[in-house]
């Protein structure tokens, strides 16, 4: 390579950082002057939601356990999953009767409503692996803190059934109040 060619290259690197570094500054500044809403009822940029989607659909599949779930789905499991839903995820997630919530709204991006849906439909690993560890920048907090894995995986049946449950089991969902929070069983130290 020809010392020419070798200062143009140079040139061209020292530019490209150049305006990298002043993309950092402008955004910087954009952020800290109150340019880019940090609210949770902020709609976020194109990009922003590209980035989080993708990212988080990656990091999922990539991260959860490539292993079954332990839980049988039975009348009882199921009850259990009902009241470890009604207590500690449908405040957010809408309750028994397909009641939305109303944090739905009150957070960006909104929070999925399974009564619409009939539950998650990824994997039964991806739904427990979101359950644990929770989900940056969405407020879905990390559960490994609160419940233990075998309640995790019995949540997991009951998200995964919740369109079609036992006439049994959907009576006593039906009566069980909405509560903040249910103590389910405690989570491994």
């Amino acid at each position: 390579m020809q010392a020419s060619e070798r200062r143009w290259m140079l040139r061209g690197a020292g530019l490209l950082i150049l305006v990298e570094v002043l993309a950092l500054i402008i955004l910087g500044a954009i952020v800290m002057t109150g340019g880019f809403s940090m609210g949770a009822d902020a709609r976020a940029s194109a990009i922003e939601r590209w980035v989080g989607a993708g990212s988080s659909g990656l990091w999922i599949s990539g991260n959860a356990p490539k292993t079954k779930n332990p839980v049988l789905v039975n009348e009882q499991t199921l009850t259990r999953g009902a009241e470890l839903y009604q207590g500690n995820c449908a405040v957010c997630h809408g309750g028994a009767h397909y009641e939305v919530s109303h944090l739905h709204k009150a957070v960006y991006p909104g929070v999925p409503q399974f009564m619409m849906a009939g539950g998650p439909d990824d994997p039964d690993e991806n739904v427990f692996y979101v359950i644990k560890h929770g989900i940056r920048f969405t407020g879905m907090p990390a559960w490994e803190y609160n419940m233990n894995d075998n309640d995790m995986w019995t949540l997991v049946n009951f998200l995964k059934n919740m369109g079609h449950l036992p006439p049994a089991v959907q009576e006593k969902w039906n009566q069980m109040p909405m509560s903040p929070q249910l103590p389910s069983s405690p989570a491994p130290k």
